[in-house]
């Protein structure tokens, strides 16, 4: 356990988003983020826009997916206003893992907070059986397990573990 905590917090310099090579969602759920959204990165205030477009596919049993710049995004519904978010880069495969908690149709995108619970995190990984497997090139901290234990080590992360990483507002 000294030993991941340690890979933790030599990773503090990253943002809190964690990445994953394999598909961490398969089926995505709806959530009412379709639209233009103006974002602000909390800490730095840097703005970028994203234009999601919903993909639905299935009527008894529908998965979504929203594109936007580029990007697939899959959402996992955790309860009424949380999802664990999925990111991915069409370019180079990296699959980025956020939460989003909604507010209305303003999202807030949050991260672990490696900096302040760095030790709950770890323990989440450890029972979740999840490993740190390094830094990717996009500044991300890459997690390897199967789909459902990188889910389940997700879950754990109580509200109070996180931190804001940015907002996003409908246009």
């Amino acid at each position: 356990m000294a030993r991941g905590i340690a890979l933790l917090l030599a990773l503090l310099a990253l943002t809190g988003c964690y990445s994953s090579l394999d598909p961490v969602i398969e089926t995505g759920d709806a959530i009412d983020i379709a639209g233009k959204y103006r974002c602000v990165e909390t800490g730095n205030g840097r703005v970028f826009t994203l234009d999601f477009r919903e993909n639905k596919q299935g009527n008894f049993f529908p998965a979504y997916s929203y594109a936007a710049n580029g990007k697939i995004y899959k959402f996992l519904k955790i309860d009424a206003a949380t999802y664990i978010g999925q990111e991915g880069d069409e370019r180079n495969k990296l699959l980025h893992l956020f939460f989003v908690q909604m507010s209305g149709r303003t999202a807030m995108v949050r991260v672990p907070d490696l900096e302040a619970h760095a030790t709950a995190i770890e323990d989440a990984m450890q029972a979740s059986h999840v490993n740190v497997a390094g830094r990717t090139g996009h500044d991300t901290i890459l997690i390897e397990g199967t789909p459902a234990e990188k889910i389940a080590f997700l879950k754990r992360l109580s509200p109070s573990l996180l931190r804001e990483a940015a907002t996003c507002a409908p246009r």
